[in-house]
């Protein structure tokens, strides 16, 4: 640029008069002055030797949720649950079968007796494996002879159509002269499978509290919780509960038996109707003997069970439970080699108590009366699904 070129302020002298030229260039300095950065204002989380914290960064380094918010209850607390389900809920989510998660807000509501229950009712299902009609897209119901059946094709030609009931054991039908066949979808499937179950349950009138537990176990394998629930309540309520939970519950035993006992009424919820101890009156020391007698020798110290040491019933006790071994790994399937099995065990226990009958009174021997009851239960139950042959 040439220096004989004019400067803007040259410029601008040439065309304007002293006095205005003056109040240009003091306008000039007051914009300057109100565009000037300013200090960061305090903050409680900026201290003089440090930036200013991004309010919108995530302190942990990762991404806030889709709202931008993330969330109010970082640690999971009670909070971000809301508020605890009431006892009407929690009975709802038993009678669904949502036993784990029942027995998490029991807790969390201090519903004792209810989160007993559920966890009775969890320990007694944890090993039931969905089976193929929990699966299954769709279902035939086919009516012969008077005779209903519902379950999935498993194979089908000219003559026979087999199909596959919710207790496992497949049935030939004749694949002509049928009185009825439809296929089932969906939630039809599901009800019409449950009223059939529940059909053949009810059929049987009353009986053993085994024979329930099995539809209750069918229920559940084919995925009808509902109906599973309100089954095996019904089995824990019969004489046979105790033995049910010893067979298929797992383990703190003793809890699992006082919730049984809560569930069928016979012992009053944990925490209510429980008396509490009277004190006993207190009496005044007798006067001193004057010729104080020797106390008598009580003898040798007994056990307070005599039946932990019986070599006969600690033996009898290992066959039994080796007998619910293969009876609850073969539980549900007709005919299974475990089930014979079990029997022979069931059986050898048997004779090894039968003789502590005469040996015994008082509580051992009520003891071993409910143990051959229950014996005789079993191999009944065995035998009757085909253990024997």
């Amino acid at each position: 640029m040439s220096d004989d070129a004019p400067t803007l302020l040259g410029f601008l002298a040439e065309g304007l008069s002293p006095p205005l030229l003056g109040l240009c260039v003091l306008a000039g300095l007051g914009v300057g002055f109100l565009s000037a950065p300013s200090a960061p204002a305090a903050t409680p989380s900026a201290t003089p030797d440090a930036p200013p914290v991004d309010d919108d960064a995530d302190p942990d380094g990762g991404d806030a949720g889709d709202d931008g918010d993330a969330g109010e209850d970082a640690d999971g607390g009670d909070d971000a649950d809301g508020p605890p389900l009431g006892a009407a809920e929690l009975k709802r989510m038993i009678a669904a079968g949502e036993f784990a998660e029942a027995e998490r807000e029991a807790e969390r509501a201090g519903e004792v007796a209810l989160q007993e229950e559920a966890h009775l009712l969890a320990a007694l299902t944890a090993r039931i494996q969905l089976g193929a009609l929990a699966s299954a897209k769709e279902l035939e119901e086919i009516k012969v002879a008077d005779q209903v059946h519902v379950g999935l094709v498993k194979q089908e030609d000219a003559d026979l159509v087999q199909l596959v009931r919710y207790d496992g054991a497949p049935i030939d039908l004749p694949a002509k002269g049928l009185e009825l066949r439809r296929t089932l979808h969906g939630m039809e499937a599901r009800r019409v499978l449950a009223e059939r179950l529940r059909a053949d349950r009810d059929a049987l009138g009353e009986v053993g509290g085994l024979t329930i537990h099995r539809y209750a176990f069918w229920a559940f394998k084919a995925g009808l919780r509902r109906l599973g629930t309100e089954l095996l309540g019904e089995a824990l309520r019969s004489e046979e509960g105790r033995v049910l939970v010893d067979m298929f519950g797992s383990g703190d035993f003793e809890r699992l038996q006082r919730a049984r006992l809560v569930v069928c009424g016979a012992l009053p919820a944990p925490g209510t109707g429980i008396p509490k101890p009277q004190p006993q009156p207190v009496t005044p020391d007798p006067e001193p003997d004057a010729d104080p007698r020797p106390e008598p020798d009580p003898g040798p110290v007994t056990s307070a069970d005599p039946l932990a040491e019986d070599a006969a019933w600690l033996k009898a006790e290992a066959a039994y439970t080796a007998g619910v071994r293969y009876y609850r790994a073969s539980y549900g399937e007709v005919g299974s080699p475990g089930l014979k099995r079990a029997i022979e065990r069931f059986r050898a226990a048997q004779d090894l108590i039968d003789p502590l009958l005469d040996r015994y009174t008082g509580e051992p021997a009520q003891r071993i009366e409910r143990r051959l009851v229950e014996l005789n239960t079993l191999i009944y139950d065995c035998a009757k699904q085909g253990g024997t042959h």
